[in-house]
């Protein structure tokens, strides 16, 4: 049964996602980021952990953004 609720956090839960193509040592504000399906990326909940942080890489605009696009020093 856990396997299934998480099974449908995934597909009904929405993680971050970038709204533009945006570049590597861009450092990211709220205005940046929509909130997209699946929640497979970071969950919305951790904007603020996100939000001031710098990106390691390039994201294109509607891809999910993941822990390891975030510079580890901010």
């Amino acid at each position: 049964m856990a396997e299934e609720l998480s099974d449908m956090r995934s597909m009904f839960g929405r993680s971050l996602a970038s709204k533009q193509n945006l570049c590597a040592g861009t450092l990211i504000t709220e205005e940046m980021l929509v909130a997209k399906k699946p929640a497979t990326g970071i969950p919305v909940g951790d904007a603020d952990a996100v939000i001031g942080r710098t990106l390691a890489r390039d994201v294109t605009s509607d891809r999910l953004i993941a822990w390891d696009d975030l510079r580890v020093d901010g």
